[in-house]
């Protein structure tokens, strides 16, 4: 697999346009080695390698320089094709950072280290440094995964920003004035970090004091959002608000707080500004001069925490920053881009600092005598964490888990002044974060800060504060009378309806049926699309079910062969006819004999009267001893499970049509009598002729609970069972809990997940665990799913193109660990319609537009394999062509016979390297193989420029010829020693060691060419010339080349040529024969011009 990988890579940097820049400097030590890469992209963004490669330069020079002894290697790593943005870097990171590695550990054992200056690091490059023990930096990754010790072994991050410590700053506020009850409100807008910290928080605070309850709004949906309910339910649960979101929202919502009488001294509002680069103290302004006046009183409520990047006023950049802006300018950073971005300060500082901090435990290990520790990951984390380090940007401390413990202040808004003030900072205590105290906060008209709970309580009801009068208490026995007396008829009209239900239902036999209309002989139709679909087919069994009458109520059917169905894999179906049509029969093994009750056939009496285009219920059942049998609709097309696993990922306006139909069905199940599925999954979203998407077994868990009473375990779903994948989390835990509508949304939060991106769900996660060599089963997924973690492990998040940031906040939502944060049925159906991409159209349109969009992709499907028929026609063109003459692979595609041809004057020319035998001798095959595939690559890159064609290769030998196959009068005699010329320039840029020269020989004569075999076929030549040319390179000397006297005379005038005779040599076979020598004239050809800066190129790029 690893050769593999360097195969790839090398294709992917050397026959593409890419790049890989590197700086070695080596000492005279030879026993220790540091390689320190830094894979990234070049141009996206303010975190690329265009922004952050000149402190890393600016640092990893002032290491070497502390280190002049040590051989030190820094390796940019990234690829003009492959990572031209964060996304792509994400897909290749893999595939080259590994390559990379696996080409550097071939040669040397080297201390290795990964410095990213950030844009993406994943859970990829993570599992890589871990595996390969290799301490993994980051200069301003802020992902919450990356920081569980469990999964990064070896990662740090010296970014500024809080991340996973955004909860000390809230915790340590919150402590710091004895408030425990809060409310949060998150914009789930345009910026999803804003959830993303809140969730956090929320999750943190369970296991603390905190009570907190979360409230969701979406700014980016209604511009005249209106704040008011949800202040009022504020109102009755807390009075320290927790808002995340933008200050022109939060300047909304204190102005209609004003207004109802909430930004008194009992309320406090706390905000968070991430960067106090974005500090602006007006941002309480804007509107008329009225509205300033309110908010300029409505945010002396307000509490903002601040996080210190850079500091206002901070001077210590100052002493590198001349320096980084030289070289930003300079070669090789530098470009002629338009609109290029203004450099972030404290980004690249945080790259400085982590090689500084990098050189600083490098300095300890060579002190302390433990230089092998630098070879140790783990042991290089050990070092970095845990502590303090002295930067050039200051000090920079980091917690036992690699985070970054931040700097910020808390400022309270003074009125008077009309701008923040900072009232307090933060501080390490015992490597902890903390708050101090520095400027007492003026709060509210003078008065205290707000208590966490009023003397009255929230809403004002303690019996402290209210004492009832006589008529008071009078009015409430009134009332209590008369809702006694509301239960009670409600009581008897519930009755009454039960009898008359009943009563209905007993006539109502839809559901049943004899035995004799089922047959397990179906259609080969029927069966081609079984088999098909993917389901769980068995052989065609030989039972032929008895006669049977149909069950009468408390009756159990004992003819339907149980035998015959225990040997059914449990949850299994198969396929066979029912009153003359294809259905699917779904026998379901139970431990107690179901009975007809009377609530199951009032329960059957209203499942016949569902009526819906997204939802299909059963045609039958029969309630066995120990088997309950459902006999359903035949779906050709399948579910929507086979659809993902046979149908390539179709347009963005299927998935939609297909979303809105399963939420549709959804919504149409939780308004009903139904209540709820239960068994919610891609597998039962059936997939009709029209292709639209029907819900199946909406009847199960009805049926169930009717016989067995709700405390029976409907989900029928063990931890080792890929339909766990779509239960919710609390029911994986507690099986026996019972199901509810929050549970749905659960797993219809899978299923948009799967259609979203088209792929089942944690099939990624699986892949990811298959490349890194180990097995992740579905049990092992459950496990993750059903912890309690501060990380949710969920369907990683490959979101579609066109899929909107709303549409994945609201599959976010849906999973959320608690029930009671997931939204119902109708908010998701609401949400989804205001999602971008999705389409809102009328069912009969949604149809015809997707008969029409069929059409047309098969027309693309065929016009594509047309193409694609055509390309694979050229590529055996041209691999024909190199193989033999084209007027050749002419006459024998015409079907025609080569007949030998004479050619009267054609220049051959023969090389081959000296030494090589020697070569062979003492070197591996595979180098040996490397070297010559190398040295061929570029001659015959060269042959392209010059009226030539390449004969054969033997070894080290090279024979080329001119004036064949196609006649080109006396140019052959020069365009051969052109050549020759050529490539001895080639070859000498090429070898640099010298160990290994190449030599040559011309000559001019007659051959004949001809094809020869018939397997494997190939266009040789015969006659004395071949020979003759032979033996010039086989008397020639290393680096030289030698020619005839008869090709002398055709170029002996040409100035182009420097020709110097040799004498006269004695030939094995040709008695005394004049040579020449063969050089550069005074008067270069353009092409050798050509050569000549290819060679050069050769030597910059080390080839």
């Amino acid at each position: 697999m690893v050769p593999l990988l360097n195969l790839a890579f090398w294709f992917c940097c050397v026959v593409y346009p890419a790049f890989s820049n590197s700086r070695c400097v080596e000492g005279g030590r030879t026993d220790f080695c540091l390689d320190i890469v830094s894979p990234g992209t070049l141009n996206d963004g303010q975190v690329s390698l265009r922004y952050m490669g000149p402190s890393f330069d600016m640092a990893f020079e002032r290491m070497h320089q502390a280190f002049p002894d040590f051989n030190m290697t820094h390796t940019y790593l990234y690829s003009e094709t492959l990572t031209k943005s964060c996304y792509d870097l994400e897909d290749n990171v893999q595939l080259l950072l590994s390559s990379w590695y696996y080409r550097r550990s071939r040669y040397k054992k080297c201390a290795t280290a990964i410095i990213t200056p950030g844009c993406f690091e994943g859970y990829r490059l993570n599992q890589m440094a871990a595996g390969w023990n290799v301490p993994l930096i980051s200069s301003s990754s802020v992902d919450i995964t990356l920081s569980n010790p469990r999964f990064s072994p070896t990662w740090v991050t010296t970014t500024p920003y809080p991340g996973t410590k955004l909860k000390d700053l809230y915790i340590g506020l919150l402590r710091q004035f004895n408030w425990t009850t809060v409310f949060m409100l998150t914009d789930v807008g345009p910026n999803t970090a804003h959830k993303a910290g809140a969730d956090k928080l929320q999750f943190v605070f369970k296991s603390t004091e905190i009570r907190a309850s979360h409230f969701l709004f979406n700014s980016s949906t209604n511009v005249n959002y209106t704040y008011a309910p949800i202040l009022a339910q504020f109102r009755d649960v807390s009075r320290v608000m927790l808002f995340f979101g933008f200050m022109p929202h939060l300047r909304r919502l204190l102005i209609e707080a004003s207004g109802m009488n909430m930004t008194n001294r009992e309320y406090v509002y706390v905000t968070i500004v991430l960067s106090d680069l974005e500090l602006s103290d007006s941002d309480w302004k804007g509107g008329t001069d009225a509205d300033n006046e309110v908010a300029r009183r409505a945010f002396s409520s307000v509490l903002q925490i601040v996080t210190i990047v850079l500091g206002r006023g901070n001077s210590q950049y100052m002493a590198v920053k001349p320096e980084y802006d030289r070289r930003f300018g300079a070669p090789p950073w530098a470009t002629n881009r338009t609109n290029e971005l203004i450099p972030a300060i404290h980004m690249w500082m945080a790259a400085y600092a982590a090689i500084q901090m990098f050189e600083q435990i490098l300095n300890e290990t060579v002190t302390s005598g433990q230089l092998s520790d630098m070879y140790d990951g783990a042991a290089v984390k050990r070092r970095l964490v845990d502590r303090t380090f002295a930067t050039d940007i200051g000090p920079i401390s980091l917690d036992d888990d690699g985070n970054r413990i931040p700097t910020a202040v808390i400022r309270f808004f003074n009125t008077s002044s009309m701008n923040f003030v900072v009232s307090h900072s933060s501080t390490v205590r015992n490597r902890e974060f903390a708050w101090k105290k520095v400027t007492p906060i003026e709060w509210y008209g003078g008065w205290d800060l707000p208590l966490n709970e009023p003397y009255c309580g929230y809403k004002g009801l303690r019996p402290e504060c209210h004492v009832l009068q006589g008529s008071q208490s009078i009015t409430i026995a009134i009332v209590v009378a008369l809702v006694a007396l509301t239960l009670i008829i409600l009581i008897l009209a519930r009755v009454v309806y039960l009898r008359l239900a009943l009563s209905a239902a007993l006539g109502d036999t839809w559901w049943k049926g004899t035995m004799d209309e089922v047959s397990f002989e179906v259609s080969e139709e029927t069966r081609r699309a079984s088999v098909a679909s993917g389901d769980s087919q068995r052989r065609r069994p030989s039972f032929v079910p008895r006669r049977s009458s149909a069950p009468e109520k408390d009756a159990v059917i004992e003819s339907f062969s149980e035998e015959y169905l225990s040997s059914w894999v449990e949850g299994e179906g198969r396929p066979a006819m029912f009153r003359g049509e294809s259905v699917w029969v779904q026998a379901v093994r139970m431990a107690k004999v179901p009975k007809l009750t009377n609530r199951l056939l009032i329960y059957f009496s209203e499942l016949n009267k569902i009526r819906h285009v997204n939802i299909s219920r059963m045609k039958a059942f029969y309630p066995l001893v120990s088997h309950l049998v459902f006999i359903r609709p035949f779906y050709y097309k399948g579910s929507l499970s086979d659809l993902l696993s046979t149908m390539n990922a179709p347009s963005w306006e299927y998935r939609g049509f297909l979303l809105s139909n399963v939420i549709q069905g959804l919504e149409f199940i939780h308004h009903s009598f139904l209540k709820l599925h239960g068994r919610l999954r891609s597998g039962v979203c059936m997939i009709d002729n029209r292709l639209n998407l029907q819900i199946s077994e909406v009847e199960y868990t009805g049926t169930v609970q009717q016989m067995f009473g709700r405390s029976h375990n409907i989900s029928g779903v063990s931890s080792n069972d890929e339909f766990a994948f779509w239960q919710a989390p609390e029911f994986l835990r507690h099986p026996s809990l019972p199901l509810t509508q929050k549970g749905d949304i659960y797993s219809l939060s899978i299923i948009m997940q799967e259609i979203t991106t088209w792929n089942s769900p944690y099939s990624v996660h699986m892949q990811m665990a298959n490349a890194s060599g180990y097995v992740l089963t579905p049990k092992m997924i459950t496990q993750n799913v059903t912890e309690e973690t501060e990380i949710l492990f969920r369907p990683t998040d490959a979101r579609h193109p066109a899929c909107s940031g709303g549409l994945a906040a609201l599959i976010e939502a849906c999973w959320a660990a608690q029930p009671e944060e997931r939204p119902d049925i109708k908010t998701v159906r609401a949400l989804l319609e205001r999602s971008e991409g999705v389409d809102k159209r009328t069912y009969a349109e949604k149809v015809l537009d997707q008969m029409q969009r069929n059409a047309v992709e098969l027309e693309e499907i065929v016009e594509a394999r047309t193409e694609d028929l055509q390309a694979e026609r050229e590529r055996c063109d041209q691999l024909l062509g190199e193989m033999l003459p084209a007027p050749v692979v002419r006459e024998l595609r015409n079907g025609g016979i080569v007949e030998p041809e004479n050619f009267e004057e054609v220049t051959i020319c023969f090389s081959d390297v000296v030494g090589f035998n020697d070569f062979v001798s003492s070197t591996e095959p595979f180098s040996v193989v490397e070297f010559l595939s190398l040295m061929y690559n570029k001659f015959d890159a060269a042959l392209s420029d010059y009226d030539v064609y390449k004969v054969e290769t033997i070894n080290d030998s090279y024979v080329v010829a001119s004036g064949l196959p196609i006649r080109n009068a006396n140019r052959h005699a020069r365009e051969i020693p052109l050549m020759a010329l050529h490539l001895l320039d080639l070859f000498q840029g090429f070898d640099k060691n010298e160990t290994l020269q190449v030599r040559f020989g011309i000559n001019t004569g007659s051959v004949a060419g001809c094809v020869v075999g018939i397997r494997a076929p190939r266009y040789c030549l015969f006659g004395d010339a071949m020979n003759m040319a032979s033996r010039m390179m086989s008397n020639s000397k290393a680096l030289s080349i030698q020619l005839t006297s008869k090709t002398a005379s055709y170029i002996m005038d040409d100035p182009c040529f420097a020709l110097t005779c040799r004498g006269t040599i004695s030939i094995k076979g040709k008695g005394d024969v004049t040579t020449y020598w063969l050089n550069h004239g005074p008067v270069s050809h353009n092409r050798i011009l050509h050569a000549v800066a290819r060679r050069h190129s050769f030597a910059r790029r080390g080839m």
